[in-house]
């Protein structure tokens, strides 16, 4: 009798694997540097930061800064508190001395070897005429003898004594620091702690500090470094004013320049264009000139180049009347 023959059902074939649209680099969004933010996220926030950020009410720092180390809401060395100096010290006081002794520095004296000799008078010859049959003491003659100055009454061979040892000295007193309170100013503490840095905001309101509604980017860390370090070369009003000092020439508006940037994977600088001018040749070639100074950046994200060898994007220089700003927009490659 023939087997029975069981059919068996195919195995289901395995769903093609999902295909996800490729990741755009360069969001067509403005990049920020502002604090940490409170990682909730804004689906309608049109920035871009490292940290996803949801304010309340978008605000933008009245006393901003294009020197900073670190983004903060708002730049301390407005503040001033006496408590806050260069530092507090508590010391017991010392003379500049190297030593524990509250005498004066002075350097000991060397003993030296002192010679007085009497003064003697002069003496006149003596004869004297002797007697066999005197007894007592005998005499003998004395001869003449001239004077002979001195510098003192007896005769002294040894060291010459002050009122202390011709040897010591004194190393003064050093001073000894009980306590130091190591507390540096607000100035001081922009560089470490923060500051509100100078994004360029028309757009928002100022407030007591910068508070904007951010979705991360993970790029932003390296252009926020980049931003600042050509931030540090940028000085448009040195040139701005070597043309136009009194500032009725130029200062009558607002000056904005665009770059476009290729920078390749080393974090070389490609190709620099100006991309929109601002109206004055010399604000558009000190634009470009802050870049060429700032270059190289170091530690591009390689995945941010994907496959290509330099990647293009768009970078703006804003200069107020009363203050010079800084304002970064992005261009997909």
């Amino acid at each position: 009798m023939a087997s029975p023959v069981y059919a068996q059902a195919a195995p289901p074939r395995p769903s093609p694997p999902k295909k996800e649209p490729p990741e755009k680099p360069f969001p067509n969004k403005q990049l920020v540097d502002v604090a940490p933010g409170n990682r909730q996220i804004d689906n309608n926030a049109e920035f871009l930061a490292t940290t996803d950020n949801k304010a309340d009410k978008q605000t933008r720092a009245r006393h901003t800064t294009a020197h900073y180390k670190n983004a903060a809401p708002q730049t301390t060395s407005a503040q001033q508190s006496p408590a806050h100096g260069e530092g507090a010290q508590l010391h017991i006081p010392g003379n500049r001395g190297l030593g524990t002794d509250d005498r004066p520095m002075a350097e000991g004296t060397a003993a030296r070897a002192a010679l007085e000799i009497p003064t003697l008078a002069p003496q006149r010859p003596l004869e004297v005429q002797t007697n066999p049959l005197a007894t007592g003491p005998a005499l003998t003659e004395r001869k003449e003898r001239k004077a002979q100055p001195g510098n003192s009454e007896r005769l002294v061979l040894g060291n010459q004594l002050g009122s202390q040892s011709p040897l010591e000295g004194s190393l003064g007193r050093i001073g000894a620091q009980t306590g130091l309170m190591l507390v540096p100013s607000f100035a001081a503490l922009d560089t470490i702690s923060g500051a509100a840095p100078n994004d360029h905001l028309p757009n928002v309101e100022v407030g007591d500090g910068t508070f904007l509604s951010t979705r991360e980017w993970k790029y932003a860390s390296f252009f926020n470094r980049l931003k600042q370090k050509v931030g540090q070369h940028w000085n448009p009003n040195a040139v701005l004013q070597a043309r136009d000092a009194s500032g009725q020439i130029y200062g009558s508006q607002d000056r904005y320049t665009l770059l476009s940037v290729t920078m390749n994977r080393n974090g070389h600088i490609v190709e620099l264009q100006v991309a929109k001018s601002s109206g004055l040749r010399f604000l558009d070639d000190e634009a470009v000139a802050a870049f060429v100074r700032a270059a190289p950046f170091v530690n591009p994200p390689p995945n941010m180049f994907h496959d290509k060898e330099a990647i293009q994007f768009s970078f703006g220089f804003y200069l107020e009347i009363s203050r010079g700003g800084l304002r970064m927009f992005r261009n997909a490659p």
